[in-house]
């Protein structure tokens, strides 16, 4: 079963562009910060994959913009894994506006399992999918 996960954030100045509202590059960071806390609550640490020798390293990222973000906003953002392949992972994004409900975007990361000595992707453990719900 997926462990769907949601993490809020409220826009910040500093995330502000000139447009007056969220730089793109925001968007990738609040889905890297949301992606380590699923990671965080499903029972998986840093230290825990350093130890093991492997880790996920993203292979590509898209988002799917709908509706702007400005100053002030507060943003939710959903997340889950879904189901692995042998050596990689799709984590989905679904981001909204927590006082309308609009939705602001769709995204998501393609992950490769990688290992650390050899900077190439292994098989991901089953204890790992399964830490996922995958």
């Amino acid at each position: 079963m997926k462990k769907e996960f949601e993490y809020l954030v409220e826009v910040d100045k500093s995330e502000i562009d000139f447009n007056r509202h969220v730089a793109n590059h925001i968007y990738f960071k609040w889905m890297s910060d949301t992606a380590l806390a699923h990671t965080d609550y499903c029972g998986f640490t840093m230290e825990g994959f350093i130890e093991s020798g492997a880790s996920f390293f993203a292979k590509t990222n898209t988002i799917n913009y709908k509706k702007a973000v400005a100053l002030g906003d507060i943003v939710v953002i959903q997340t889950w894994v879904e189901p692995a392949s042998r050596a990689s992972s799709l984590r989905k994004f679904i981001m909204t506006n927590k006082e309308t409900g609009a939705l602001i975007a769709t995204a998501e990361t393609l992950y490769a399992y990688v290992s650390f000595s050899t900077g190439r992707p292994i098989l991901i453990p089953e204890h790992v999918k399964r830490g996922f719900g995958t």
